[in-house]
């Protein structure tokens, strides 16, 4: 997640694959670039076409035969347009294009760049409905919260980052009112007048494996009676593909292409009136925003709050030392929290996790720019000064 989280995190990636493929280090045992994700099943929203680009199965939005294939499903005409990125998301809200917003299982007051600017401008909408398993920091600024069953509390599928697609089955009813957000959506999508006939996921699923052919084989019962099946999985007598790229790549020649990668010229550096470099970054003991880790009392007690590394002879050059409350400001925000010295850091560089919502180290983060492809912000760097505090 941290590579692409950069506003040129597209050809840090490229990169990656040009050397990978210089090396002859992909479509073999034990090779190949696999995306560890920041989140459980973010493959699988991905693959269900999650995404502003993407129809289900990867289909791009723009190639008309996949928009003619999918329209005819779903009885409707598809945008030929992608649609808008989170982070587009927001500054639509600031011209007024955007008046209503409706988020599922995202926390984007902790999550997204300069958060400041996200509370006052979820404020200013009309309507905010927020969806998700927990009341978290942006349901705060909702006029409709809808409580959502938890994994465990509903049926449904998981692809992990190999594109393994597993069946997970509802073992727990869920606790008051909360439902399947499949069952949550079509409830309100057929009180706006349309009618999403669906009784159960695996309806849903044989609507996805009509939609999208890389799925058309892994049925309900085979997932039901397997550990999981990778996709590609044509028909129900292909056994998956565990592997990509054994017998070659998506061009007719079948011969993978290098990209050219330029040096950008949006590198966070420091600078002498911020002279650090700050990176944010994960802990093993607490997960994404920390809005269910952060509710495990052990995982609480193991890492209580958060705070700041630094190297010590930068420590002692600013004549600071350890627990000391120390003030971080960059040019978009400021911070304050504890000072934790730690030698393996190197000079001129700070960490801070980014599983707490106070403080909220994406308060000092920029929305622009952003990654000119991925539309992704610069998310884990900024030049930062520190000062002692109080």
């Amino acid at each position: 997640m941290g590579l692409t989280q950069h506003a040129h995190g597209t050809d840090n990636v490229i990169a990656l694959v040009n050397l990978a493929l210089l090396t002859g280090n992909i479509g073999k045992p034990g090779c190949g670039l696999s995306p560890l994700r920041g989140q459980n099943n973010v493959q699988g929203a991905g693959d269900m076409g999650a995404l502003p680009n993407l129809l289900p199965g990867h289909m791009e939005v723009d190639d008309e035969a996949a928009r003619v294939h999918v329209g005819a499903i779903w009885g409707a005409d598809v945008p030929c347009g992608p649609g808008l990125a989170a982070p587009e998301m927001i500054h639509h809200i600031a011209s007024g294009k955007i008046r209503a917003l409706y988020v599922i299982g995202e926390n984007p007051v902790v999550s997204e760049p300069q958060s400041n600017f996200v509370k006052w401008m979820l404020q200013k909408l009309d309507l905010l409905i927020v969806q998700d398993i927990f009341a978290n920091e942006t349901a705060n600024y909702a006029h409709i919260v809808l409580p959502a069953a938890a994994v465990g509390e509903k049926d449904g599928t998981f692809t992990n980052a190999a594109r393994r697609v597993q069946y997970s089955a509802a073992a727990l009813k869920p606790p008051g009112e909360a439902k399947p957000d499949w069952w949550i959506l079509q409830e309100i999508a057929n009180a706006m007048g349309a009618s999403w006939p669906y009784t159960s996921t695996e309806d849903i699923w044989e609507e996805i494996r009509e939609a999208a052919p890389v799925f058309s084989g892994i049925s309900h019962d085979r997932l039901k009676a397997s550990p999981g099946i990778f996709w590609p999985c044509y028909d129900e007598s292909h056994p998956g593909t565990p592997r990509l790229y054994e017998d070659g790549f998506g061009f007719r020649d079948r011969r993978a292409r290098f990209m050219p990668v330029e040096l950008p010229d949006t590198l966070m550096e420091p600078t002498e009136e911020y002279p650090y470099v700050l990176i944010t970054g994960r802990l093993l003991e607490h997960f994404n925003t920390g809005e269910m880790s952060r509710r495990s009392a052990k995982l609480l007690r193991l890492k209580p709050e958060s705070y700041l590394n630094m190297n010590p002879e930068d420590a002692e050059a600013d004549g600071l030392g350890e627990n000391d409350k120390v003030r971080i400001t960059s040019p978009h925000g400021s911070v304050q929290l504890p000072l934790k010295i730690e030698a393996s850091m190197q000079r001129g560089y700070l960490f801070a996790p980014i599983h707490f919502s106070e403080p909220n180290f994406n308060s000092l983060m920029s929305a622009v720019p952003i990654d000119p492809k991925a539309r992704m912000p610069a998310l884990k760097v900024v030049p930062v000064k520190v000062e002692k505090h109080g």
